[in-house]
């Protein structure tokens, strides 16, 4: 995310008490963070290393925050022994050629740093599905909506 990009706030609904869902809203393109990486030198040791690129980094915390602040006017408060149904809907913000898997694992990682789900691993997540949604130059984002339920 660059110094010129803002994060445009969306309204978001509060869930009624009896549904188990939230659903999160990501404004903006989704940088994957396997293939934004870059090559530094170090300073002190003079050699080369591999770090995540700025971009990627600040989407990161920006998602984190964003989606903590969503889930919490939602009343989200995720409990210990649920499992967890994920649906991820991208609309891209043009016809550059993105990993969809990239996209979600970025998505993941801000919704388990956020604390809307406690881990992304087989034992927490009972299904997880990801559709490109096609292209909306005015208004690129990810839905992602989190379903609860309690395990058997």
């Amino acid at each position: 995310m660059s110094k010129t990009d803002t994060i445009k706030y969306m309204p978001v609904m509060e869930r009624p008490q009896w549904l188990d869902y939230v659903k999160l809203v990501y404004p903006g393109v989704i940088y994957s963070k396997k293939n934004s990486k870059r090559i530094v030198t170090n300073r002190r040791t003079g050699r080369p290393v591999i770090v995540s690129n700025r971009n990627a980094k600040g989407q990161e915390i920006g998602m984190m925050w964003l989606f903590k602040e969503q889930a919490m006017q939602q009343g989200w408060n995720p409990k210990l022994g649920e499992s967890y149904k994920i649906d991820i809907k991208i609309w891209q913000k043009d016809n550059h050629r993105r990993d969809l898997d990239n996209q979600a694992t970025a998505i993941l990682d801000g919704l388990v740093k956020s604390n809307v789900i406690p881990d992304d691993n087989c034992f927490v997540l009972s299904s997880l599905s990801i559709r490109n949604c096609g292209i909306d130059k005015e208004n690129p984002r990810a839905e992602i909506y989190v379903e609860a339920f309690e395990n058997d």
